[in-house]
């Protein structure tokens, strides 16, 4: 009787032993891999990682003598940026601006230069220290001085007559540094800056939009 069950022993049974069997070594060999994985982990925890290579900071364009060279009297304010790079600091009086070019303060350089713009036009520079400049070719980058504003010209003055109209005096003068108006009564003020050496200053006078009085600056 034993034997006639042993015989009719379902095949089903020892397939699935069979399976068993297997994924006993298929979970101990991801154990394995898991405690390998984990020793790798804590060596790489381990290292000690590098500093970063300090990146140097790229030298500002204004520092180098080669643009310097490139400023010209009549260039604009935006050609001045674009070659030298924006100021430190802008001092501004009436229509004329003067760009500073200097170090920050946690810079160990006194470098300083300027630009000076009349009406949006270079009238004058003042490049930094040409030894201290890198790149420079031994000769200092051209200083441009300052243009006299037209109303220091005596030979403009000859030029206002009366009954010219404020558009002519300005196109001759300039632009006055200050003006009083009373009714139909204009007088332009042209004088110095309080940064000039000179007490130069003259005015006109135009009632309706005509000169009717002028008086020159004694020159």
């Amino acid at each position: 009787m034993a034997q006639t069950i042993a015989q009719t022993r379902d095949p089903r049974v020892d397939e699935l032993a069979k399976e068993t069997a297997q994924l006993k070594r298929t979970i101990a060999d991801q154990e394995r891999r898991i405690a390998e994985l984990e020793k790798s982990v804590k060596a790489m925890q381990g290292i000690t990682t590098a500093t970063p290579a300090r990146i140097p900071s790229e030298t500002p364009p204004w520092r180098l003598a080669s643009n310097w060279t490139l400023i010209k009297r009549g260039m604009s304010e935006a050609q001045v940026t674009e070659i030298l790079g924006p100021p430190a600091s802008v001092q501004a009086v009436t229509d004329v601006r003067t760009l500073f070019y200097q170090s920050d303060s946690r810079s160990t350089t006194t470098l300083g230069g300027s630009v000076t713009l009349t009406d949006d036009r270079v009238s004058a520079s003042v490049p930094p220290n040409a030894k201290a400049l890198q790149g420079n070719a031994n000769a200092a980058p051209p200083r441009i001085p300052p243009e006299a504003p037209p109303w220091q010209l005596a030979s403009n003055w000859a030029l206002i007559k009366r009954g010219m109209p404020e558009a002519q005096v300005i196109d001759i003068l300039g632009p006055p540094s200050s003006v009083q108006a009373v009714t139909d009564v204009r007088i332009l003020y042209y004088q110095p800056d309080s940064r000039a050496t000179t007490s130069l200053s003259g005015s006109v006078t135009l009632t309706d939009d005509r000169v009717t009085a002028s008086s020159p600056p004694r020159f």
